[in-house]
C-alpha cells in the first residue's frame, strides 16, 4: 500500500512539473507567396478580397520579402524575421514579424494555408493571407 501511495505520489509531481511546463512556440514558416482575403481594423473595419487582387506578401527563405498592393503596386521590400514570443496580449503570447530591422511588428501566426497578420483585437489592422505559391 505505501509503495502504491508513493508512487501515486510520484506520478502526480511529474504530472504537475510537466503541466506548469512554459511552451515555447515555434518560428511560423512563413516561405511562399500569400495573397490577401480579408483586411481588418483600423478605418477598414471587415473588407474582404476575392482571389487574384494582387495584394501580396512573399517571403523568400533568405530572410527577404516584397508586399505588393495590387498587382503592379510594390508597397515595402527588405527583410524579415518572426520573434517568438514577441507579444502578450491577454496572457497569450504570440509571435511577431519584425520587418526591415524593426524591433516591434504584428503578431503573425500561420495555420495550414493561412496566414494571419495582426489581431482584431483592441482596432488593431491586419489582414488574413491565402497562400497561392
Amino acid at each position: 500500500m505505501k509503495k502504491t501511495l508513493q508512487l501515486l505520489l510520484l506520478i502526480g509531481a511529474i504530472t504537475c512539473l510537466y503541466a506548469c511546463h512554459k511552451d515555447t512556440l515555434q518560428a511560423p514558416n512563413l516561405t511562399g507567396t500569400w495573397e490577401l482575403r480579408v483586411a481588418f481594423g483600423g478605418t477598414v473595419g471587415y473588407e474582404t478580397f476575392s482571389p487574384g487582387n494582387g495584394h501580396t506578401y512573399t517571403f523568400n527563405s533568405d530572410g527577404s520579402f516584397t508586399q505588393y498592393a495590387g498587382k503592379d503596386t510594390l508597397l515595402n521590400q527588405g527583410t524579415y524575421r518572426v520573434q517568438t514570443n514577441g507579444a502578450k496580449v491577454q496572457g497569450v503570447e504570440y509571435n511577431v514579424l519584425l520587418l526591415n530591422g524593426a524591433t516591434s511588428g504584428p503578431v503573425v501566426q500561420v495555420q495550414d494555408t493561412t496566414l494571419s497578420i495582426g489581431l482584431n483585437y483592441n482596432d488593431e489592422s491586419g489582414g488574413i493571407y491565402a497562400k497561392i505559391k
